[in-house]
């Protein structure tokens, strides 16, 4: 601080070389208009002149920015004046809640020198937290002075030099503290006012409401002396007590008073005698069976002219009603201040009379801020959209009440949004006397909108599905990025009406899709676009009309789904024909081998005929003889008729399994899995591809179907290739046979349903049978097993209900084996001393078996009668090697022979040769092998070449454990 007994020529001389472009009379100058206008500012308002003073002297002193700094509760200071010069970055809205603590150094100075002062900001102490706030603020140089308040520090005046840094020296820090002071009068003055305006605004408040209260009320007036007798007594209407004047005077309040009331006013009676006068009490009295409430006073009122003693009036009012509205208004006016919502009263002229404190703690500004201003300067809602402020104050003059959204900010510029209702408050004669404003904070659920909508894109945006909004006229509000790609739109194209779009397939549909959307809410149906010159693609579209007006337009694109459906209809197609003809084989099968019995009869007959013809019958002898050659040709084409040629080119056949995976894929529903599980190197085998193709679609669409007609969770089909090991070739197969030797690729088929029941296992391979009703034609596996048998593969079925099926297919890998063994048939004889038992009542089938195993080198016996065969083994158990028969036969079958002849010989193999459709499973450990006719004669021979080294392995095991030990 200046000393005070330092004269102002050695100030105006110390500074005499500080000023360049600034003089001594500049800012005395600039101090004097300033004063002026802070004293205008008394009668006029204070904040535009504070902004012109502060525009003086900052102009009058070369600084970049003038401004006015007041406290707010001890705890925060904030900005409420500024000037800056022209190009300089204002800081008002960046300084309203700073923490006091911040200036320190601000406070230490003022309390020591009544002045804050640095010449160069730069040379700060470096880590402090003020340089950092003023370096932030680009100043270079401050000075500031205070403003005081009994002793305290109530707020200060600051000048900053942003361009240039400043040394400020004595006379300038004498003028901004002349400044300070005058502007400090100024405040001062202007709060005394509008504390004055405020109390007389209050005083004249309560001598209405007093006054109304008095005229309105009905009075009774009491005079006594000082001993409590009642001397006078005066009732206006209505009567209070049912009583006139001649039945009270004279008498004391106990004569006509209830004993509670005629206490009351002996107290106040005693009160009044000391004091002049009494204070207020209420009590209540039963009138008419009804609670009335009254209140009391006494005064004295001077000295009786006949006695000389002191006389005192009684005043009682009857406040029954006033009573009741003072307790409602203290339990509106409690839950007003306890209510979450902003409640603001206003006068006539729509200033504020009074807020609650949520108003106070939303807004920011205090009450006594608040009090004489509208309700829009505290809510500034005006700040985002004026002309709502326009609208409603036009809506109020018009005597309509409010309800509207509106947008308000805080002190700090924070925006909150307020559901307000303004209604005028009026009186009986309908005069309105002030209003009430009402606002319900929204700011949650309007950011709850908002983050509502944002998630809502953001889940339209990421959605697999073409998703767009548009307008009845087809105006485009919005397109996800599917379907811009389904249109072919890029990102930044801004299409505004759908016929913006050139897209054959929508704007032709939109003539017969919107009248059926106007008449139902609701439009679903598929739509083709041209995506190129040969390709179409093809769209599920579901149009609704949404409570707007406006259209939501969802799009999910079919194109793989359609070409899946036609290839599915394809493959179904051709599955058909393929049954169709299966079932025409199995017919003219069935009449073939009926058919060749009725022929190896007759050619049995000729060829006994033969010899003992005469010369002119055996003419006639030769036409019957080719005919009948002629019929057992036809019967063999009838045999071979469906039968799959296996022609043996080579071909990979996990290619082919790849292929059909593809082929049934898209087909399968969203739910069920497919899992493909092939070898990196080929796997080669020799065969028909398009019979390989036709085994692994039956066998999928047998796993799919199992899945889907029994609803099972998790379902998945899972396909997989490997060559078979030894071990598993092991095990028994279900179809066709395994040959010893032979190398097989292994497919299995798993899928995870229901499973199959044993006793539908046993039916599983016979044609026609099927578990799906009407569904399923029986023919699938059967296709399987006749493809299988033509490639000398075989099948395997495994299958637990609960857990799942398990189909594995052996195919050959190449044929050299096979072939080796009959060319082997053909120079050698590989069976050379087997005795094998033919069973059948096909004489002629008896006679082709035994040929084929004569060159072989077998010893066969044959018999067409199943029983001479079980008598003959059990004549001679061990002289036979095994027995081959045919199925269906009378009086017993083959597998009905085979499980008696295990019971005679357990170790005698048993195979069954026929051409029977239904065939009998090898699980059955009694049956070695089931082979269809026509067999072929490798696989004949090497089943029954793998049943004699089985035999003799066996034998040779039984000598080697029944020799004695050697004991050397």
């Amino acid at each position: 601080m200046r000393n005070r007994t330092q004269p102002m020529d050695d100030i105006a001389r110390s500074s005499s070389n500080s000023f360049a472009e600034y003089t001594a009379d500049d800012m005395v100058a600039g101090y004097a208009a300033a004063q002026m206008g802070l004293q205008r500012a008394v009668s006029t308002g204070m904040a535009p002149d504070i902004n012109c003073a502060l525009a003086e002297i900052g102009t009058a002193s070369g600084a970049d920015r003038a401004y006015l700094f007041r406290l707010r509760d001890r705890i925060f200071v904030r900005n409420t004046h500024e000037w800056c010069r022209p190009r300089i970055t204002a800081m008002q809205s960046e300084l309203q809640q700073v923490p006091i603590s911040v200036g320190e150094a601000f406070w230490t100075a003022f309390a020591r020198d009544n002045v804050f002062s640095v010449d160069d900001v730069v040379a700060m102490p470096y880590g402090s937290e003020l340089r950092q706030a003023l370096i932030a603020q680009e100043i270079r140089s401050v000075i500031a002075v205070p403003l005081w308040q009994d002793g305290a520090v109530r707020g200060f005046v600051g000048l900053d030099y942003v361009t240039d840094k400043h040394r400020f020296t004595p006379l300038e820090k004498a003028i901004l503290q002349g400044f300070a002071a005058t502007l400090d009068a100024a405040l001062h003055s202007h709060e005394h006012r509008r504390m004055r305006q405020r109390h007389h605004v209050d005083l004249q408040s309560a001598r209405d409401r007093i006054t109304a209260m008095v005229t309105a009320l009905p009075e009774l007036l009491i005079e006594t002396d000082d001993r409590g007798v009642v001397t006078g007594f005066n009732q206006s209407e209505p009567l209070t007590f049912a009583l006139s004047p001649e039945e009270v005077i004279g008498q004391p309040f106990e004569a006509f008073l209830p004993t509670h009331v005629a206490q009351i006013c002996h107290k106040a009676l005693s009160e009044a005698r000391q004091n002049g006068w009494s204070n207020r009490f209420d009590y209540t009295l039963q009138i008419d069976d009804q609670p009335k409430r009254f209140t009391l006073h006494v005064t004295a009122s001077g000295t009786s002219r006949s006695s000389g003693h002191p006389v005192f009036l009684f005043v009682v009012r009857d406040i029954t009603e006033s009573f009741a509205q003072d307790t409602r208004v203290r339990k509106l006016g409690r839950a007003a201040e306890l209510s979450t919502n902003l409640i603001m009263l206003t006068d006539a002229g729509r200033r504020i009379t009074w807020m609650n404190p949520a108003t106070v703690s939303r807004s920011g500004v205090s009450l006594d801020a608040a009090i004489g201003q509208l309700p829009s300067d505290i809510l500034r809602y005006g700040k985002g959209n004026p002309a709502q402020v326009e609208s409603l104050c036009a809506l109020l003059e018009q005597g309509q009440d409010v309800l509207e959204e509106v947008q308000a900010f805080d002190l700090r510029g924070v925006p909150y949004w307020l559901n307000l209702n303004v209604q005028a408050l009026r009186d009986r004669d309908a005069v309105t006397h002030g209003f009430m404003v009402v606002g319900n904070d929204v700011t949650a659920q309007k950011l709850a909108e908002v983050r509502a909508l944002r998630d809502r894109q953001m889940a339209m945006d990421a959605s697999r599905d073409g998703i767009a909004i548009s307008q009845p006229d087809g105006q485009l509000y919005y397109l996800n990025p599917k379907f811009r790609e389904f249109l072919g739109l890029p990102a930044t194209a801004k299409p505004a009406f759908w016929h913006d779009i050139d897209q054959n397939g929508v704007n032709p549909d939109l003539v017969t899709i919107l009248p059926e959307l106007y008449a139902s809410g609701h439009w679903t149906g598929e739509v083709c676009l041209q995506a190129t010159a040969k390709r179409e693609r093809y769209f599920d579209v579901s149009m609704s009309v949404q409570d707007d007006g406006s259209f939501l337009t969802i799009a999910r694109e079919i194109t793989d789904r359609k070409a899946a459906e036609e290839q599915q209809a394809r493959l179904r197609e051709q599955l058909q024909i393929a049954q169709s003809r299966q079932l025409v084989a199995q017919l003219a099968g069935g009449f073939a081998h009926d058919l060749a019995n009725v022929l190896a009869v007759m050619a049995q007959s000729l060829e006994m005929l033969k010899p003992v013809s005469t010369p002119p019958a055996n003419q006639h002898l030769e036409r019957i003889d080719a005919a009948a050659g002629q019929a057992q040709a036809l019967v063999g084409n009838l045999t071979r008729l469906g039968r799959r040629s296996a022609p043996k080119t080579k071909f990979d056949i996990g290619q082919i399994i790849g292929q059909a995976a593809d082929l049934f894929r898209p087909g399968l529903q969203r739910q069920i899995g497919l899992t493909v599980d092939l070898p990196q190197d080929p796997v080669i085998v020799a065969g028909d591809t398009t019979s390989a193709m036709q085994v692994m679609l039956n066998l999928m669409l047998n796993a799919r179907d199992a899945l889907v007609l029994n609803d099972t969770p998790a379902p998945t089909i899972t396909v997989a290739l490997r060559m078979a090991n030894a071990a598993e070739l092991l095990v028994p197969v279900d179809l066709g046979v395994l040959i010893e030797g032979q190398p097989y690729a292994l497919v299995e088929i798993r899928d995870t349903g229901m499973g199959i029941a044993p006793e539908i296992q046993q039916q599983i391979l016979e044609p026609y049978f099927t578990t799906k009703g009407t569904q399923g034609a029986g023919l699938g596996l059967t296709i399987v097993a006749d493809i299988l048998e033509a490639h000398q593969g075989a099948l395997r079925l495994h299958s637990e209900p609960g857990i799942g099926t398990n189909f594995t297919v052996f195919w050959p890998v190449g044929t050299a084996h096979l072939d080796a063994i009959e060319e082997k048939g053909d120079t050698g004889r590989p069976l050379e001393g087997m005795q094998v038992l033919l069973v059948d009542n096909d004489e002629a089938m008896l006679i082709a078996l035994t040929e084929k195993l004569t060159r072989a080198g077998a010893e066969p016996v044959s018999c067409n009668d199943p029983r001479e065969a079980l008598d003959a083994v059990r004549a001679e158990p061990q002289s036979w090697r095994a027995v081959v028969t045919d199925h269906d036969m009378a009086p017993m079958t083959g597998s009905e022979l085979a499980t008696r002849l295990n019971a005679v010989h357990p170790d005698l193999p048993v195979i069954i040769v026929t051409g029977a459709e239904k065939l009998p499973s090898t699980t059955n450990s009694v049956i070695t092998a089931v082979l269809r006719k026509p067999v072929s004669d490798p696989v004949l021979v090497a089943v029954l070449l793998k049943a004699k080294l089985r035999h003799l392995q066996s034998s040779k095991e039984k000598t080697d454990a029944s020799a004695p030990a050697d004991r050397g």
